[in-house]
């Protein structure tokens, strides 16, 4: 079954604060794959202490990591929920460890994903302690032919620009505007397995976290081959 991005929910940021929500446009279809791709920052131990929606879908978190930074910790994650009940207005809403966190983040409506165990590579990094230009999460090869892959940088200072990765398309950017976290969060359809690692230039030194999953397509489905015989089937 081929992969496709149905729809993206508008951006949403929080600016000192714990929790906040974002609905899509139009209703997302039931048996869908719904992806969060997600920049927090002044979180003490971990991108975000919950994803939930209104439809009682259950998010998993796929990757995060934070940057290398000894203060206030910026953090890049992805989260997925599989094979969802949708009905209504489908709204989701991140929830931070911490009171005056900061959080941008866009939702995806994927179709064509496996509904049961989709994910199938991983990769993340940082800056190593050291502000740097260069943000990448390390490659990851994929095991099929057919998959979605998603990146997530994040880093600490609003106002940096970059350079994208080439071959991916913008889902969700944030300079912010004050000086806390940005973020940008992309994606890709690959329709060969093969190695993906794709790099951010920082126009500033930053510190910096990037992360990246890819999944799975749904099988598709084999045509029925008839036993009978067909002169059989003229009779």
């Amino acid at each position: 079954m081929a992969i496709f991005l149905q729809q993206a929910s508008p951006k949403l940021t929080v600016d000192a604060g714990v929790s906040g929500g974002v609905s899509f446009s139009a209703t997302p279809a039931a048996g869908s794959t719904v992806l969060v791709m997600l920049g927090s920052y002044n979180n003490t131990s971990r991108s975000a202490l919950s994803v939930t929606d209104n439809q009682g879908n259950t998010y998993v978190l796929d990757k995060e990591k934070a940057t290398g930074f000894a203060g206030s910790v910026t953090w890049a994650s992805i989260w997925r929920a599989s094979n969802v009940a949708s009905s209504g207005t489908f709204t989701v809403t991140i929830t931070l460890d911490n009171a005056t966190g900061y959080l941008s983040a866009a939702c995806l409506e994927v179709r064509g994903v496996k509904k049961t165990s989709p994910l199938d590579q991983t990769s993340s990094a940082n800056d190593g302690g050291t502000a740097g230009t260069t943000a990448a999460p390390g490659s990851v090869t994929t095991t099929t032919t057919h998959q979605y892959v998603v990146p997530v940088l994040a880093w600490n200072v609003s106002n940096a620009g970059f350079t994208a990765p080439a071959g991916y398309i913008t889902r969700v950017t944030e300079f912010d505007g004050i000086t806390h976290q940005g973020m940008n969060g992309r994606d890709k359809i690959l329709t060969a397995a093969g190695s993906e690692n794709p790099t951010w230039t920082l126009n500033v030194a930053d510190y910096w976290a990037v992360v990246i999953a890819t999944y799975k397509a749904e099988p598709a489905l084999m045509p029925v081959k008839s036993s009978i015989h067909p002169a059989l089937l003229t009779r």
